[in-house]
């Protein structure tokens, strides 16, 4: 399983009026083996960053999002299981251009 099904599977993505989306994601925690041939996706350590967030959402459409809160979770520890993550949407305003004031002709 790649990371951005994980996140998928468990997310869920809330969507403000005010333009803000919000992730918040719920993992298990990782299931310890004693044997090799137990091992399976619910055994394998995952880390989910905020970097991993932003692209899931780049892959769903979500454009020009500005990330307002930064966290990881981390399979392993279980108090790093349910984590969120806030972020905005950005308008591109025109940059208004600076221009130089003209002379005029002075006698």
């Amino acid at each position: 399983m790649n990371i951005n099904e994980y996140i998928k599977k468990y997310s869920e993505i809330n969507e403000d009026t005010n333009g803000e989306l919000t992730i918040t994601m719920c993992v298990p925690p990782r299931k310890l083996v004693d044997y090799a041939w137990q091992e399976n996706d619910e055994t394998k350590s995952v880390t989910v960053t905020t970097n991993d967030v932003s692209d899931y959402l780049k892959t769903k459409g979500y454009k020009d999002l500005k990330t307002e809160t930064f966290n990881t979770i981390d399979n392993k520890y279980p108090s790093e299981l349910s984590k969120s993550w806030v972020f905005t949407h950005t308008k591109n305003k025109p940059q208004k251009r600076k221009r130089k004031a003209s002379k005029v002709n002075e006698k």
